[in-house]
This record gives structure tokens, C-alpha cells and sequence, in this order.
């Protein structure tokens, strides 16, 4: 049995460092953007349970939490908390984040996500958050797809701190 003692012990190195990936994603980092959105539901095909009887897709309000290159949703706070898998995780490095317009969807503050050819359309409560999350998102694309920094300053720190005129 000397090649399963190697096979074995592989596994488990393979697993803690699996285990460590886990730990480092939820435990170490706080996520760095986070709240409640609603989201279309992606329904496919008349089965589905996000369509309506009319065909039309439903709205469910889920909540959404940025992590590094990964845009996550889930049903609730609590979810996150005890770490369930989420819903759905969206990688943020080849996606789009678009405008959409009032007109293309009953609600108002939308806007989308398009990852490898499929939308997913969220909604915000208000303009302000829509804009929020609209320009951090495309920031963070920005930051995985062509290596541009993420701005430092929070809302807190660019209030009070005045930004001295770049002298060089």
C-alpha cells in the first residue's frame, strides 16, 4: 500500500488547501460592497418557478455581496452569516454592467450584468444606489480585465478629506 499512502496524503493537501481557498473567501475578507437588490428572475423555459403564469419573470429581492472578482446573491442576511452556498456567484472579470433603460422593464433603478451572454437584470431602490452599484461594479471589471486600481477613498473618507492638487 505505499501508492495509496501517497494518494492520500495528496488528497488531503489538496483538501486543506481547498479548506484554505473556503477560509480565506468567507472568514478573512469582509465583503467590499454589500445590500439588497431585486433581481429578474432568469426563468428558462415555462417550468420555471421565476415565471409567472403570464410568462412575465418575477422580481425576488435578494441580497448581493461583492467578494474580490465574485458578485454573489443570496435569499437573506442570515444566509450569508451562516454560509450556505449562494444562490448564484457572478465573476466579475469579463462582465458587462449596463444601463437599463425605464422603458425596457417595469421597474425603475435597473441595470445589468451581462456574463458570458446571459443578463441578469437588478434593481435598486433607489437612483443614488443604482448609480452606487452601477460604478463600483464597472470599476471592479475594470480592475480584473485591464489592471486599473480601485479607488481608495469610501464615501466617509472623500466627505471630509479635501483632495490636494496632484503637483507632479
Amino acid at each position: 500500500g505505499h501508492t495509496s499512502h501517497l494518494s492520500s496524503v495528496t488528497q488531503l493537501c489538496l483538501l486543506s488547501e481547498i479548506m484554505s481557498v473556503v477560509a480565506t473567501f468567507f472568514c478573512m475578507s469582509e465583503p467590499e460592497k454589500k445590500g439588497w437588490l431585486e433581481k429578474k428572475g432568469g426563468g428558462k423555459g415555462p417550468k420555471s418557478r421565476n415565471v409567472s403564469r403570464g410568462g412575465r419573470r418575477n422580481w425576488n429581492r435578494r441580497y448581493f455581496l461583492v467578494l474580490g472578482n465574485t458578485l454573489s446573491y443570496y435569499r437573506s442576511v442570515e444566509d450569508v452569516e451562516g454560509l450556505p452556498a449562494p444562490i448564484g456567484v457572478l465573476t466579475l472579470n469579463d462582465a458587462e454592467v449596463s444601463d437599463v433603460l425605464d422603458h425596457e422593464t417595469t421597474r425603475h433603478n435597473a441595470f445589468a450584468v451581462r456574463v458570458s451572454d446571459r443578463d441578469f437584470i437588478m434593481r435598486a431602490d433607489s437612483k443614488e444606489e443604482k448609480d452606487d452599484w452601477m460604478q463600483y461594479l464597472q470599476q471592479k471589471v475594470r480592475y480584473y480585465r485591464e489592471g486599473v486600481p480601485m479607488p481608495q477613498t469610501t464615501k466617509e473618507e472623500s466627505k471630509t478629506s479635501s483632495v490636494k492638487p496632484n503637483t507632479t
